[in-house]
């Protein structure tokens, strides 16, 4: 889950990679066809509140760094 999560994060504000992107690989991820719809639901409720999370926690991380990196 961990994996989904951060990869979602990563794509956050990429206009070309649409919510029915995200869906359809959690869809995937899920068992593809199998996956029911209100699991498939929850989990992608679950998915945009973890994402949020994850990037509330990177901003912090990243603060007073350049790309990842520490300044002089």
């Amino acid at each position: 889950w961990h994996s989904i999560v951060r990869l979602a994060a990563s794509l956050v504000g990429y206009e070309r990679v649409t919510r029915a992107d995200g869906l359809r690989l959690l869809r995937l991820w899920m068992g593809g066809d199998a996956a029911r719809r209100s699991e498939l639901k929850r989990r992608y409720r679950d998915l945009a509140r973890d994402v949020h999370a994850y990037n509330r926690r990177a901003r912090g991380r990243k603060r007073d760094k350049l790309d990842g990196f520490a300044g002089d």
